[in-house]
This record gives C-alpha cells, sequence and structure tokens, in this order.
C-alpha cells in the first residue's frame, strides 16, 4: 500500500497543516519554531530590505555603504546564484521538465535510496507501519559516521585529531565501532540496509537522517507528496526513538529529536515539522506546519 492519510492515521500518524506562527507546540519544538522564524543575520535584515523590495535595491540602502568589501561581494554573489536558480526554475517550468530534472535541480546528489530496513521482511517496527510501504526519499541529509578502525589513535589523527576538544564525544559516539557496539543492544541508525558489520560499504557511512525532501512536478500530486514525506519523517522518528533508550535525559519527549521535511509541488514549498509526543497515547504525532516564506 502506498503513503496515504488513512493509512498514516491507522498508524497513529497525525498530520496538520497550520501556520508556525500560531500553532501550540510543545516547549522544545517552540525552540525551533523559533529558529525557523528568525531572519536575524539574513541579507535582508542586515540591509534593512523589504519583502517586496527588488534584491538589487540593497545598494541604495546605507547600511550597504558600512558594509566591508568581503560582505558586498558576497551578498552580490548570492544574489547572483539566486537569479541563476530562478532562471533555470523558470526555464524547466516553461519546458515541462518530469520529475527526474526537479530533483537534479534542487540537489546535486538526489540519488533515490530504498530504505531496505523498513522492509516488512526485515521486522523492524512493523507492527507500527502496518500498509506503508520502505520509504524512498528525494533527498535525504544525514549525520556522518566516521570511520576509525584502522586508525591507531583515532582522535589525534588527521581530520579526527580532536582528543580532550569538545568535539571529542561527538567522534567517539558516531564511529563505526561504537555504533556497532550499540546495534548488538538493538540501536538501529541507518535506514538503507540492516547492519552488515564488516561489510558495511563506504558509501553508506551515514546515519540518523535528519531532513527529507520530496519534489512532485504537478499541484495535484501534493498529497501524494505530503504522505511520501510524513511516512519518511516517521521512519526518521523511529530510529531517533531507538537511540533516545540509550539517552541519559529523557524528560518529557524532548529526547527524540525532531525531523524536518521539504515538499515542494509545482511552484509551491513548504517546510514540515515532524516529532514525537506521547499525548492521548498516540505512538508516534507527526505536527506539519507551513514555513512562512516571504523571504524563502
Amino acid at each position: 500500500m502506498n503513503a496515504t492519510f488513512a493509512a498514516l492515521e491507522e498508524n497513529n500518524i497525525r498530520v496538520t497543516t497550520c501556520d508556525l506562527q500560531d500553532v501550540v507546540l510543545p516547549s522544545h519544538m517552540k525552540v525551533m519554531r523559533d529558529v525557523f522564524l528568525d531572519f536575524q543575520g539574513t541579507i535582508f535584515d542586515l540591509y534593512d530590505l523589504k519583502d517586496n523590495e527588488d534584491p538589487w535595491d540593497v545598494q541604495k540602502h546605507p547600511a550597504w555603504n558600512k558594509a566591508t568589501d568581503g560582505q558586498r561581494s558576497l551578498t552580490r554573489e548570492l544574489f547572483q546564484r539566486a537569479e541563476q536558480a530562478k532562471g533555470d526554475a523558470e526555464t524547466k517550468v516553461l519546458e515541462r521538465g518530469d520529475e527526474a530534472e526537479w530533483k537534479d535541480f534542487f540537489s546535486e546528489s538526489s540519488a533515490e535510496k530504498n530504505w531496505n530496513l523498513f522492509d516488512k521482511r526485515v521486522g523492524y517496527r512493523v507492527n507500527d507501519r502496518r500498509g506503508l510501504l520502505k520509504p524512498k526519499p528525494d533527498t535525504v541529509c544525514y549525520f556522518p559516521i566516521h570511520e576509525t578502525r584502522n586508525l591507531a589513535d583515532p582522535l589525534s589523527t588527521g581530520k579526527y585529531a580532536w582528543r580532550n576538544t569538545a568535539h571529542e564525544s561527538l567522534i567517539q559516539n558516531f564511529t563505526l565501532e561504537t555504533l556497532d557496539q550499540l546495534n548488538r543492544f538493538g540501536l538501529q541508525y541507518c535506514p538503507l540496509d540492516p547492519f552488515k558489520g564488516q561489510s558495511y560499504s563506504a558509501q553508506k557511512l551515514h546515519c540518523f537522517p535528519w531532513l527529507i525532501a520530496e519534489y512532485k512536478v504537478a499541484q495535484k500530486q501534493k498529497e501524494k507528496c505530503l504522505c511520501q514525506a510524513a511516512n519518511a519523517g516517521t521512519a526518521a522518528l523511529m530510529l531517533f526513538q531507538t537511540a533516545a533508550r540509550f539517552a541519559t535525559d529523557r524528560s518529557q519527549e524532548r529526547h527524540v529529536p525532531p525531523v524536518v521535511t521539504i515538499t515542494t509541488t509545482s511552484n509551491i514549498i513548504k517546510v514540515w515539522m515532524m516529532y514525537y509526543t506521547t499525548k492521548e497515547s498516540r505512538d508516534a504525532y507527526v505536527s506539519s506546519s507551513q514555513l512562512n516564506s516571504k523571504r524563502d
């Protein structure tokens, strides 16, 4: 069965559409919402541009003369890249480009990969995913896995030379050796394939997807696009739920990190916040909210 609203509801996955500025959220998600809606430090904020102004009018603002040469150079470069992307997108619309072309437009590495961990034959969380296919998201951002097994002293060698620094635990916690040890106690961290020990391929050295994007060309496919994003997003949340069993801070639901998804249908782009809660005895809850995109 393809992901549908009915299939999602059957698995206690709730999808709601609302404005981020109005929705009532758990305390830890309020922080995330504030980050989404914080435009401080953007070009519009730095140069006091209005939403309806031509970006190149920035050179008429007093703040432009106060900027450094480096800031002005970077601003011009960003505007040029944005104009190029806009022109390319308009061309694809006129040429009625297919979905594959749009995937390439949004990401240089958008090759689809099945999340085989969620194949029902594997048996991982099957009771929480009744009727849902294994996800195959268009674009995903993962946390990296560090391969240090062949280094004599990993945290004092090359790019991992972070011993006695604030980053030491981050490297140790995300080494293949550490994740392998936790896997023996039930940790699943990579959705691409069930863990295969020494045969774990280098190109799959990433774990815990935290941002997912789905693309559809036609506006009539918006429901399918959203359901696919929710399917993949909640699968990612399940990985974080598994990891949360090893957490020392289990206050409320903050120990299960949220996942961000992006859906694009035609010229409509939406950002969705997906998070876990135990309220109303739900096993999983997805709050998906449209980001105010005036400045996107």
